[in-house]
């Protein structure tokens, strides 16, 4: 391949499956192609519709898309280039407030997000960040169950060369 199956620029959960997985297991991506894509077509669907069952996003997205070549992947991303000037403009701007401004920038109130601590009544930095990272942590270990339970594996590599690793190693965080 010319170029890598899979987008690594991602500093969470990225986990996918590809036809590797199956020459492992001694199927033949030719001669048993319909047998992979289905393998692969199921755990798609599977996924798309755990996604969009997901709770509400506030500061992060999760991303299903095909691989450059074959198979799929997932990912969790922060809405941010920089999480400290991301988090830091949001205080500055709410700092003092019991609200907030979500991914969708729709206004939320502090006490509705389940991410910051239940007696918090407005927004400083230091509770901002325990959210965000909050968020994470549950995305994270409920994507990681169900990407397990799908035969997913885990992306490993650079922005030149990717594969994935099976059994999917992964830890809950």
């Amino acid at each position: 391949m010319g170029s890598p199956n899979f987008y690594t620029g991602v500093s969470g959960l990225n986990v996918a499956i590809d036809y590797d997985k199956f020459a492992a297991q001694g199927l033949d991506p030719v001669a048993d192609d319909v047998e992979i894509s289905d393998e692969i077509s199921t755990a798609y669907a599977e996924l798309e519709c755990f996604i969009n069952n997901l709770p509400r996003l506030y500061w992060h997205s999760v991303t299903l898309k095909p691989g450059y070549h074959e198979g799929f992947q997932l990912y969790i991303e922060g809405i941010w280039c920089n999480k400290d000037e991301f988090t830091t403009q949001i205080v500055k701007d709410w700092q003092g407030y019991k609200y907030f401004t979500d991914a969708s920038q729709n206004l939320r109130e502090v006490g509705d997000c389940p991410y910051f601590n239940s007696n918090a009544v407005n927004i400083t930095y230091f509770s901002l960040d325990r959210a965000i990272d909050k968020e994470y942590k549950t995305l994270h270990n409920l994507i990681l169950e169900k990407a397990k339970e799908c035969g997913l594996g885990e992306v490993i590599g650079s922005s030149w060369s990717s594969s994935v690793e099976y059994p999917l190693n992964a830890k809950k965080i």
